[in-house]
């Protein structure tokens, strides 16, 4: 039986939330873990999405049951069921600097963000 994964519909915040706990629990993480900003087509229309990686495996959040959780799973798998047409990769700490600046979780490239102001629910 397949379980379904819902939309947090704030998946900017958790991706760099998820991210600074991941690197608090192992500051090791840093060095391979990466914020990553894309655009993805799993449904009628193209919308902004955010995940982190480290190295080929992905984690997300998305609600499971009622409940928040982490999901972790390969990158290729990733790739294909959302259909990523494309990504921008940022380091923690580079990540962290643009939070800072604009005040926001993101997105922080204006592409995105048009995708973000059409007004539609989001899934994720």
């Amino acid at each position: 039986m397949t379980q379904v994964i819902y939309p947090t519909h704030t998946c900017f915040d958790d991706a760099l939330d998820l991210a600074t706990g991941l690197v608090r629990e192992d500051r090791r993480r840093a060095v391979t873990l990466r914020v990553v900003h894309g655009i993805v087509h799993p449904y009628d229309k193209p919308f902004a999405h955010a995940w982190l990686e480290a190295g080929a495996q992905v984690f997300f959040c998305g609600i499971q049951d009622g409940e928040k959780r982490v999901f972790q799973i390969s990158r290729s798998e990733y790739y294909a069921e959302i259909l990523v047409l494309e990504c921008t990769r940022y380091t923690l700490g580079h990540a962290l600097r643009l939070n800072r600046q604009t005040g926001h979780y993101g997105p922080w490239t204006a592409q995105y963000r048009a995708l973000c102001r059409q007004g539609e629910s989001h899934a994720q």
